[in-house]
C-alpha cells in the first residue's frame, strides 16, 4: 500500500446565507474545472465545509514564496520578471476565456512555487459568468466593491462593471 501526503491550507470565508454557501460551492466547481485546463497555474480547492454556521475552504498548500515576499527582497531581475509576467498573463487569459474575473489579483495571491513557476491563488472574490451561478447573489456587502483597494482598477473601485482588463 502506498501513502500520499496531502497538504492543505484552511481559511475562513464570509458567507451569511444558504444561497451564498451554494454560490461558493458552484464557484469552486467552476474554478476546479478551470484547473484541469490550466494545469498547475491555479490552486486546487479540496473542500468547502460549514462548521457552526461558518464557512471554511480547504485548498492546496502550495510550497513556495508569495510574490509579495519576493518583492520585499528587492526588484525581480529582468531575466526572471518577463517569464513571471507571461505566466501570470497566461493564467489570467485562460480564466478570462472561461468568463472568470479574479478581482483580487495582488502579490499575496501569486506564489512562486519551489520549481520557479507561478501559481494564481484565491479566486474567492472571482466573478464568474456561468449559467449555473446566479448572477444576483453577492458575497460582498451591498455598496462595496470586492477586491483590495490598492490593486483595484478605478472602475472596480467605483463599483462599476468589470472585465478581464480590471485584473
Amino acid at each position: 500500500m502506498s501513502t500520499r501526503r496531502l497538504e492543505m491550507s484552511v481559511e475562513q470565508m464570509k458567507a451569511k446565507t444558504t444561497s451564498q454557501l451554494a454560490e461558493i460551492g458552484k464557484k469552486t466547481d467552476v474554478i476546479n474545472r478551470l484547473k484541469v485546463e490550466l494545469g498547475d497555474k491555479t490552486s486546487t480547492i479540496f473542500a468547502l465545509e460549514e462548521i457552526d454556521g461558518e464557512l471554511f475552504i480547504a485548498s492546496e498548500l502550495v510550497p513556495g514564496q508569495t510574490l509579495r515576499s519576493e518583492l520585499a527582497l528587492g526588484p525581480v531581475p529582468l531575466d526572471r520578471l518577463i517569464p513571471t509576467l507571461i505566466e501570470i498573463a497566461s493564467g489570467l487569459s485562460a480564466a478570462h476565456s472561461r468568463n472568470i474575473i479574479h478581482r483580487d489579483l495582488k502579490p499575496e495571491n501569486l506564489i512562486r512555487r519551489t520549481d520557479g513557476h507561478i501559481k494564481i491563488l484565491d479566486f474567492g472574490l472571482a466573478r464568474i459568468d456561468d449559467p449555473d451561478i446566479a448572477p444576483v447573489t453577492r458575497l460582498t456587502e451591498t455598496g462595496t466593491a470586492p477586491g483590495t483597494p490598492g490593486y483595484m482598477a478605478p472602475e472596480q473601485m467605483a463599483g462599476g462593471e468589470v472585465d478581464g482588463r480590471t485584473d
